[in-house]
């Protein structure tokens, strides 16, 4: 009984909320719409993500610099990602759901910064990682994994110029250059998915090394005659070199099956492609679509300083499902998906 009335006060004070949230808007706007969008948002990018992140941060041990690194380095991303969905906007056209301060493009913006920085770095420095373990270190994997963030760092300069200015296309170039940012991490991963360690090949070269060893073993000297323990080497049992295999630190056991780090080599070869692609095919286009109806109209860009300071001020308050719509796709994956990406990092990806 108590939870039931639990659940019926919950949705009254939700419907009250909508009515508040939609009192401005009428609802053939699409305004109900997108308020269940942001209260799934909430749920999901800012609770839900808040208890994966502080249960990453508590149950995933560091086990050295690089593994701390990773944990660090997921924070800012993921605390922007719920930020951002409890305060969403868009930047050029000054659009927020809420007029206060917490809601402000400026404060917006330079979150995003700060995570996406941290959010490159973290996969340029997961493939230098593996790279390292796999290769010993490739010089142009290496190279090309600091290059997503040198590239993401131009991104970033953009997108202040571009939110100052509201001039979309430099939204359409910044949002090119992060998919270039992703594409310097295809083939680094993708070549180290083609060297990666296979269990059963490396059980073939351990095999062929134990019996290298058991005929050198099993070779008389001058001055020593075989003895019989030796020839318990060729004599030992398929099944008991493979426990000794499992118990061995050896390359057998390094890299077997779906390794942090396998996951995260096979995951990027399809993200590195698929993110680029979408920026390229999707995201630029609607950024340049928007910049020729701005032509047309003959839209005044701001200069940058003065575009800062609108950006820090001014604010358009927006729940209209139109006014948003273009947009929801990118924000719910990135708040979503991208923040998910960013945990999951913190395991550090390795070998074995």
């Amino acid at each position: 009984m108590g939870l039931s009335i639990s659940y019926h006060n919950f949705l009254r004070h939700l419907q009250q909320r909508e009515e508040q949230f939609c009192v401005d808007f009428p609802s053939d706007d699409g305004c109900s719409t997108l308020f269940l969008w942001y209260v799934a948002m909430c749920l999901v990018c800012v609770v839900g993500n808040a208890i994966l992140l502080v249960t990453a941060l508590i149950t995933i041990p560091a086990r050295d610099t690089y593994g701390t690194a990773m944990k660090l380095l997921a924070v800012p991303w993921v605390f922007e990602s719920a930020y951002r969905s409890a305060f969403p906007s868009l930047y050029l056209q000054r659009l927020v759901f809420w007029d206060n301060g917490f809601n402000r493009i400026i404060v917006d913006r330079t979150f995003a910064c700060v995570g996406e920085l941290c959010w490159s770095f973290q996969f340029a420095l997961a493939l230098r990682h593996l790279d390292r373990q796999v290769t010993g270190g490739t010089t142009w994997i290496q190279v090309t994994s600091w290059m997503t963030f040198i590239v993401y760092i131009a991104a970033e300069c953009v997108s202040y110029y571009n939110v100052a200015t509201t001039n979309e296309l430099w939204a359409a170039v910044e949002v090119l250059l992060d998919g270039v940012a992703f594409l310097f991490l295809a083939p680094g991963s993708v070549y180290l998915l083609g060297r990666w360690p296979h269990p059963h090949a490396a059980g073939k070269a351990s095999d062929s090394a134990r019996c290298h060893v058991a005929a050198a073993n099993l070779t008389p000297t001058k001055h020593a005659s075989i003895e019989p323990t030796r020839y318990a080497v060729l004599y030992e049992s398929p099944s008991t070199n493979r426990t000794k295999d499992m118990k061995s630190p050896s390359a057998h056991t390094q890299g077997r099956g779906w390794s942090t780090g396998y996951v995260f080599i096979v995951l990027n070869v399809v993200f590195s492609i698929v993110y680029p692609l979408y920026n390229i095919v999707i995201d630029a286009p609607m950024y340049m679509t928007r910049y020729h109806a701005d032509q047309q109209a003959n839209k005044t860009y701001m200069p940058f300083l003065e575009g800062l300071e609108d950006a820090a001020t001014r604010r358009v308050v927006s729940h209209r499902l139109g006014d948003w719509k273009q947009d929801l796709f990118w924000m719910t994956a990135y708040f979503s998906v991208g923040a998910w990406s960013a945990i999951f990092l913190m395991f550090a990806p390795r070998l074995g």
